[in-house]
């Protein structure tokens, strides 16, 4: 596979609202999960063969054998290894149950609790719903901070009141095609409406659709003789936020975190002593350390360093009870946790699916094996990566047959990044 192509289809850089290109925050992976347990076995064909030594048919002077084949980077699989095994009913409730009998006195009284997830996606929405449910009846939380602009969580504050969906209506019609623009969104954002009417939104991000939406809200605003009131004032310094981000900085992700973090600790403040959950916060918003291929502290990392452990950051995808497999290679079984999976089915390539298993106590059988040139920095899995770990990447190609490559990390650096190396699979 050549490596650049395989590096950029995986590392999809896309901020909620705004598309910029050349952000650095990476979504998540729950797609096509669903809740019955089951193990897939996945058989490898090996593809390549010993070499025979011939005889000259017209001479008895034995000849030279051919050369051996090179060892191959793939093995061609003849079932689909879909994992349909994720329950996460199970998950949401192990999660809960840990963190109600967390709940202690010696615990900071204001808690903010962040959850990373893929923007949109089904799995993702249910939990945060579920987590919210928890928080919201069990321990009296109200205020939700979301990755939207202020202004937008102000006219979604407004909605959760009014008796039909005009309002929402017109935020979805002015943020189409960007990553929030789906049904499992609006049906998130009803069920709170319906379920948790007490909900305070609070828009933390800087002021994406500042031209539509922002301007919007100013005239709502303005309609209702509220010039003079700090929703006004916070909604202008939100509106400058996006102008700033979008016409003067080119999309500075570095600004727009900093922003975050300012706009976070401003209604943190605000809200105090409630504790706070988040949601629609994009994965890598909520890791420790830095955003990829960057070298910019993550939003969870500033926040740590203010508030320390009244900070409680979770990764969706780590809540998750992840199903195994079986991957057969070279004749040996392996055990094979999945991690996650990237669908690519109207992207117009060779492949339409991409999934990542890591397999488990594999390194010693093959941390000798031949590199290929292909690498896959650390920041393109879904996963931390620990030194002395193998993943098969599993590729669905457009005839239904499957690829599987395997990647080894042994502390290799590529272009001031950690990385994996494919290995050819003798």
């Amino acid at each position: 596979m050549n490596q650049k192509f395989f590096i950029a289809l995986l590392v999809i850089f896309l901020p909620l609202f705004g598309g910029c290109s050349n952000s650095p925050e990476s979504p998540d992976n729950f797609d096509n999960y669903a809740t019955t347990e089951t193990t897939e076995t996945i058989e490898t064909i090996e593809t390549t063969a010993p070499a025979e030594t011939t005889q000259n048919p017209t001479t008895t002077e034995p000849i030279e054998p051919p050369e051996p084949p090179e060892p191959t980077t793939t093995a061609q699989t003849a079932t689909i290894p879909f994992p349909a095994e994720v329950d996460v009913a199970e998950s949401i409730q192990k999660f809960i149950n840990a963190t109600n009998a967390q709940k202690t006195a010696t615990q900071p009284a204001q808690q903010a609790h962040l959850f990373g997830e893929r923007h949109s996606d089904e799995i993702g929405l249910q939990m945060q719903l579920a987590f919210w449910e928890n928080f919201y009846n069990n321990f009296d939380m109200r205020h939700l901070f979301v990755e939207l602009p202020f202004f937008v969580a102000e006219f979604l504050n407004i909605w959760l009141h009014e008796p039909d969906d005009t309002i929402l209506d017109n935020i979805f019609d002015n943020i189409r095609g960007t990553a929030m623009d789906s049904v499992y969104t609006r049906n998130f954002l009803r069920d709170i409406k319906e379920n948790f009417p007490e909900t305070i939104f609070h828009g933390t991000d800087i002021g994406h659709a500042y031209q539509t939406l922002g301007v919007q809200f100013l005239q709502h605003l303005t309609e209702n003789g509220l010039q003079d009131t700090e929703l006004y004032t916070l909604t202008q310094e939100n509106i400058e936020q996006g102008r700033m981000f979008y016409e003067e900085l080119d999309g500075d992700f570095d600004f727009r975190v900093t922003q975050m973090t300012k706009n976070f600790s401003r209604a943190f403040a605000e809200v105090s002593p409630s504790s706070v959950m988040t949601a629609f916060y994009g994965g890598w918003h909520t890791i420790v350390g830095h955003y990829p291929n960057s070298g910019i502290p993550t939003l969870a990392t500033r926040l740590l360093e203010i508030y320390g452990d009244a900070i409680i950051t979770n990764n969706l995808l780590d809540i998750l009870l992840m199903p195994t497999a079986t991957i057969e290679i070279g004749g040996v079984a392996y055990t094979a946790t999945f991690t996650g999976e990237t669908g690519l089915t109207n992207m117009g390539l060779p492949f339409v699916h991409i999934m990542f298993y890591r397999l488990e106590d594999a390194y010693n059988d093959f941390r000798d094996n031949p590199t290929t040139d292909d690498v896959l920095p650390l920041s393109n899995f879904h996963v931390d990566v620990e030194q002395g770990q193998i993943f098969a990447i599993i590729l669905e190609l457009q005839d239904g047959t499957m690829e599987v490559s395997l990647y080894r990390y042994s502390g290799h650096i590529w272009n001031n990044q950690p990385s994996t190396q494919q290995i050819y699979i003798e």
